[in-house]
């Protein structure tokens, strides 16, 4: 995620437990691309949300239309991946 963002400038915004795999040897990846964004392409903003309900950011979830998804709402999702994953 940090190299899509820092060399693409790519945001997953679709962080959840289902779009991260874990191989036998500990290493991760991040599937299911589809609901990317690219940060440096002026868009119109999108006026729903993005993401799995249970791990979007609370900062998307409380004002869905007053701001764009942020590097922090993937970081975010990320905290709530390993909650679920450490509650389960």
């Amino acid at each position: 995620h940090t190299d899509a963002y820092d060399k693409a400038k790519i945001l997953h915004r679709d962080v959840s437990a289902g779009n991260i795999l874990i191989a036998p040897d500990r290493s991760g990846l991040l599937i299911n691309w589809d609901m990317s964004k690219r940060m440096d392409v002026t868009q119109q903003k999108q006026h729903s949300r993005t993401g799995t309900w249970q791990f979007i950011s609370t900062g998307l979830l409380l004002h869905p239309h007053a701001r764009s998804h942020q590097i922090s709402d993937d970081i975010e999702s990320f905290y709530w991946v390993l909650i679920y994953i450490v509650m389960k």
